[in-house]
Order: C-alpha cells, then sequence, then structure tokens
C-alpha cells in the first residue's frame, strides 16, 4: 500500500490488501449473499409444524383426508454454515465500504498544503507583514481642501499629530492672537455702516429738508458734528489703522504659508513611505502566492493520485 496512502488514514492497511474485493464490487457482492442467503433459508423460514387433518361427516359415512407437510432434518440446518459465511462475508465488506468513504472524504477535505507536507513537500510559505494604510497630513479632509483654507485656526483643526509636532508652538499662538486682532480691525475697515467708513467720507452739510407743520414752513438742516480737523484725524486713524491690518495679514500670510508648506511636505513624504512599504509587501505577496500556487497544484496531484490508489484497494473478506 502506498506509504503516503497509509499516512493519510493508517486504518486502511488493516482492512485492505491485494486480495479480496474493490469497494465498487462490494456492493455487487453483498446483495448476491443476501440473495443467496433469503433462498437458502425460505424452506426454513416457511417450515410447517402442524399436518392438517380433514374430517368430512355425511349421511353418507364419515371421510378422513391427510395433509401432510415436509418435515425438516437436522441436517436441512447445514445451511446456516453458508449463511453465516455469507453474513460474515457481508459485514467485513460493509465496513469495508464504510472506511473506503471515510477515506476518500479525507483525502477530498485535506487542503493542497496538508498533503504536500504529509508528502514531505515544503510547505513554508513566505511572511507578508500586513499593510498599514497610508498616513496623511490632515484628518477629516483632503490635503488639497486644506490647502485652500485661509484662516489659522481652521487649518489647525485640520492638522495630524505628525504636522503639529513641527509646528512652533508660540508660532502658532501669536498667529491665532493675530487672526483675532485682524478680523476685529477688518469688520471696522471694511464694514460700510462703521463709523470710521461714514465718517471719512461724510459731508460737512447735507441736504436741506423742509416740511410744512401747523401752517409753517420747517427748513431742517443736517450739519456734521466733527470739524474738519476732527475729521482728517480720524481719516488718519483710518489709516494707521489700514496699514496695521496690512501688516497683520503679511505676517499671517508667511505663518499660513509655512504650516501649508508643512503639510504638504509631510504628506509627500507621507506617500513616498506608503509606495516603499507598498513594493515591499507587494513583492512578498507575490512571492507568497507563488509558493503557495506550487504548493497547491503539487497537492492536487497527490490527491488525484491517493484516489486512484485508494480505487484499486481490496477489501480483505479472509
Amino acid at each position: 500500500m502506498d506509504k503516503l496512502l497509509n499516512k493519510v488514514f493508517p486504518l486502511l492497511q488493516f482492512y485492505f490488501g491485494k486480495e479480496g474485493l474493490s469497494a465498487t464490487l462490494a456492493n455487487a457482492r453483498k446483495n448476491e449473499n443476501t440473495n443467496e442467503n433469503n433462498h437458502l433459508t425460505k424452506d426454513l423460514q416457511s417450515a410447517e409444524l402442524y399436518e392438517t387433518h380433514l374430517t368430512l361427516v355425511s349421511d353418507r359415512g364419515t371421510q378422513t383426508n391427510q395433509v401432510s407437510v415436509r418435515k425438516l432434518k437436522p441436517a436441512d440446518f447445514d445451511i446456516l454454515n453458508s449463511v453465516a459465511k455469507n453474513n460474515a462475508e457481508n459485514a467485513l465488506l460493509g465496513n469495508g465500504i464504510k472506511i473506503f468513504n471515510k477515506a476518500l472524504e479525507t483525502i477530498r477535505s485535506l487542503s493542497a498544503l496538508e498533503l504536500t507536507e504529509k508528502n514531505g513537500g515544503d510547505v513554508s510559505l513566505p511572511v507578508v507583514h500586513l499593510l498599514e494604510p497610508r498616513k496623511t497630513a490632515v484628518v477629516g479632509a483632503t490635503v488639497d481642501n486644506v490647502l485652500q483654507l485661509e484662516r489659522v485656526e481652521e487649518i489647525m483643526g485640520f492638522c495630524s499629530t505628525e504636522v503639529l509636532e513641527q509646528l512652533d508652538a508660540a508660532t502658532v499662538k501669536n498667529a491665532l492672537r493675530l487672526e483675532s486682532e485682524a478680523a476685529t480691525l477688518g469688520l471696522e475697515l471694511t464694514k460700510k455702516d462703521s463709523f470710521l467708513q461714514r465718517i471719512i467720507s461724510a459731508e460737512q452739510e447735507l441736504q436741506p429738508i423742509e416740511t410744512v407743520a401747523n401752517f409753517a414752513m420747517v427748513i431742517k438742516q443736517p450739519k456734521l458734528a466733527y470739524t474738519g480737523q476732527e475729521v482728517e484725524e480720524f481719516k488718519k486713524l483710518f489709516q494707521n489703522l489700514q496699514k496695521r491690518y496690512l501688516n497683520i495679514q503679511g505676517q499671517l500670510n508667511g505663518i499660513k504659508k509655512n504650516i501649508k508648506d508643512t503639510i504638504r511636505l509631510t504628506d509627500v513624504q507621507f506617500a513616498k513611505d506608503y509606495e516603499a512599504r507598498l513594493a515591499i509587501h507587494q513583492s512578498a505577496q507575490n512571492a507568497y502566492s507563488e509558493k503557495l500556487n506550487r504548493i497547491n497544484a503539487q497537492g492536487e496531484v497527490l490527491r488525484q493520485q491517493l484516489i486512484q490508489e485508494l480505487l484499486t484497494l481490496k477489501i480483505q473478506t479472509a
């Protein structure tokens, strides 16, 4: 018997050999034995113990008839030896068929890797480490979207830990203060109904408004409450605030550029790191797949060989 077949299903060597019946013919032999036993024991099963005596009584007299039966002899039971032999063979064949089916099921259920390993083949596979996901310089948004933002406070909210660790905390804090100051100044400088916007463009006098009340004409003449000198002072204030605002914006632009450059460069480095790890991972994955495919091919060849070998085995009945 094939050594590999013995390793896969060791019980086979105790029930199969060179002599006997193959599993495919075993069922036919079992049916033949069963039919033969039914034929041999037919007379034993149908034998009667009593004869029948019929008595007919009429005006013509009494008439007696006897229906005899076939009487068995002890020698008739010699056929039980043949029946027992057939039953014994059936038991061995039936057990052999069950073991054959289990062996076939085992061979079919074993993986190609298990079969190759049982045959002494090399089943070691290259190690493929888990590929960590690509890191990104921002969290909760895309890098492109974050780079379009203008407010430092918003940009900082999306920065990853790796980016934050590269930024100078004092510079970031100063930027947040400057940003708040710029927002305050910008509102006063650009809002149409702000005091400064109104006074720097105000006229000394407005057109008079004439109304009639109680048969008299009332002329309402709005005049600027501020003198020309005072207006000039406010214009200078506006210009100074504007310069201050532009100066703050210049500082903020430099800080924002630094933050955005850090985000951009960090993300580029993350991309390079990931590509390098991906190349290593794919190389290992390819090596793993190639080796596994070879093992699977070898295992499937072994499986077919085992099945063919199993089909040639004969159930021992002696």
